[in-house]
């Protein structure tokens, strides 16, 4: 075995930490590729009782069993110590940031809060998934995570829709008006219905 000297010792050091980095590296490649039998739904919640829930709510799923993925993109999240929070919230003036997190721990939340939730999966191609999924990844680097909310141009929706149609050429997604379909989460039920998503909008 060759001990490098004093000289090569950084280059060596450098070496060391690249390689030791490469197999870091090749799984996050892996677990941001989606399989073919991913699948990403709009997320949509009934209004709530606090201030800032009284206009509803909509966030992204993305869920993939092959790779492991079951998360949700959430354009509405802030921090609650803000300063003059109620204010600036009415004066549209407080800042919103993505976070992602669990989807489990998602419908948790607002099984609390009492809410409905309905999801309608996007009948989107592979690639238009994978498009999604890097622009979303992009999205919540901590340079890009946090916005200026504005009540009517830039918000949890607007977010969505425009990050969609970044995704999907020539806006070629529509949405069924009436999709009849049973909520995820019942506002009547203390129990999330995780039910056969499959069976909702986009099959």
């Amino acid at each position: 075995m060759m001990i490098p000297t004093t000289k090569h010792l950084p280059r060596y050091i450098a070496l060391s930490i690249l390689l030791c980095a490469l197999p870091l590296l090749r799984l996050q490649a892996q677990q941001d590729r989606l399989s073919n039998v991913a699948e990403i739904s709009l997320i949509t919640a009934e209004p709530g009782t606090e201030v800032y829930s009284y206009f509803g709510h909509s966030a992204i799923h993305i869920r993939d069993t092959l790779q492991g993925i079951d998360r949700v993109y959430n354009y509405g999240t802030f921090d609650f110590d803000t300063p003059n929070f109620y204010g600036k919230f009415v004066r549209g003036q407080l800042p919103y940031r993505l976070a992602v997190g669990r989807f489990d721990g998602f419908l948790e939340n607002y099984s609390e809060e009492n809410r409905s939730l309905y999801a309608q999966i996007l009948n989107l191609s592979t690639a238009e998934k994978q498009r999604l999924y890097d622009l979303l990844i992009e999205n919540y680097r901590p340079e890009n995570r946090e916005y200026p909310y504005d009540f009517f141009f830039d918000n949890c929706a607007t977010r969505i829709r425009d990050i969609i149609a970044k995704a999907v050429p020539n806006n070629a997604l529509h949405f069924d008006e009436n999709p009849g379909n049973p909520p995820l989460l019942s506002a009547n039920s203390s129990t999330p219905i995780y039910g056969a998503i499959n069976g909702l909008i986009g099959e």
